[in-house]
């Protein structure tokens, strides 16, 4: 039997999330357990944490892309299995009253081309379940891409069951992306623009894994020039679909850099802070779309919550409307949250999946299972 039952779905279910997000910093584990109220669902984070990527993986998750079928395929296959690897270490040491039902995994985005009617992601979900023998779920895009969709975003869901408190959530990971309530009362939500992907590929250029609350960014003026070549980038990237792509957006962006800092012989602190304010600006001109009245009540999560600078100017921008930054806990963490949640719904056999989000002909129950 592949769902539960509702009177099953009032007591508390616990499960795993997993989530490798674009910047590459490390696989975010989640424990949680969820339970079903009347009128919502009910949430607690109990353990969570973030296994760094060695050198050697971030390599190999760097150079997947190019890959032959063969080598991609075995890749798959050892992602998976260090995955539930580390999946079994963590539960060992978060080891508590409690028996996890399930594992939800997002995987690693290799490739992402739902207009070729396809979305991989990295980590065999098969090999999850054979190392922890627990149930896993994972693959939670295809079916959507079946149905004429984005396959992205995926967040909106939990945002609507567990965050529905706020006007929209906003997640600054490598790409922002945003989700909120229509005026319809549907909810919807869209990749904004390059976010981490692009500050963290500059901050490289320092011998730094990311500009640590934005100091560097700080120290620079931004360059009107250049904000007006990223704005137009951005907009003929979202014109395609409503998801962003990691290649395609260092493609379509780095060589705009390059070109500025060549030809303005602008600094990169300079060029810092300009992404930056096109970040800021790229939020700003969203959230106005959402809520033309000033009452916008925003949740901020994903690692870029933690740069203060980059806040700092999205507040700026938004122009008094109400920011809210949660626990540390939440900010890394809760895409791995609604992962988990993801696959809960998926087990229950509830639509996980929204249709006016990501485009499809209709809601669905993403996730290929596979119980142990």
């Amino acid at each position: 039997m592949d769902t539960i039952s509702e009177q099953e779905q009032m007591r508390w279910h616990w499960g795993i999330g997993l989530m490798s997000g674009t910047s590459m910093d490390g696989l975010d584990m989640a424990l949680c357990r969820f339970r079903k109220q009347p009128a919502h669902w009910e949430y607690e984070l109990i353990h969570s944490t973030c296994i760094k990527y060695e050198d050697l993986w971030v390599e190999r998750l760097k150079s997947a892309a190019q890959l032959s079928g063969l080598e991609l395929m075995r890749l798959h296959s050892a992602y998976g299995k260090w995955c539930g690897q580390q999946v079994k270490e963590f539960i060992g040491k978060s080891a508590d009253d409690y028996t996890p039902e399930f594992i939800a995994s997002h995987g690693h985005t290799i490739f992402h081309e739902p207009d070729q009617g396809l979305s991989f992601q990295l980590g065999h979900p098969a090999m999850i379940a054979a190392e922890t023998g627990l149930t896993t779920i994972g693959d939670f895009r295809s079916l959507d891409i079946a149905l004429g969709g984005e396959g992205a975003p995926l967040v909106p869901i939990g945002d609507a069951l567990l965050f529905g408190q706020y006007s929209a959530c906003l997640n600054l990971g490598g790409i922002a992306n945003i989700s909120y309530k229509d005026q319809l009362g549907e909810r919807s939500g869209q990749d904004v623009c390059p976010c981490n992907l692009l500050l963290n590929s500059l901050a490289n250029r320092f011998g730094m894994e990311y500009d640590i609350d934005g100091k560097l960014a700080s120290e620079g003026k931004y360059s009107a020039k250049l904000l007006n070549d990223l704005q137009e980038h951005n907009i003929l990237l979202l014109q395609r679909g409503s998801s962003l792509d990691k290649d395609q957006v260092l493609q379509a962006f780095i060589p705009v850099i390059d070109a500025a800092i060549a030809s303005e012989h602008i600094s990169i602190q300079d060029v810092m802070a300009t992404v930056t304010e096109f970040i800021a600006g790229s939020i700003m001109e969203t959230v106005l779309n959402i809520k033309k009245d000033g009452q916008a009540t925003v949740l901020i999560s994903g690692g870029g919550a933690l740069n203060t600078y980059l806040v700092q100017q999205i507040v700026r921008q938004l122009e008094g409307r109400t920011i809210q930054i949660p626990a540390p806990d939440i900010i890394n963490y809760k895409e791995a949250i609604i992962f988990a949640f993801l696959g809960l719904l998926r087990l229950s056999g509830t639509d996980n999946t929204l249709a006016s989000v990501t485009g499809a002909a209709r809601n669905s129950i993403g996730g290929a299972v596979y119980r142990f």
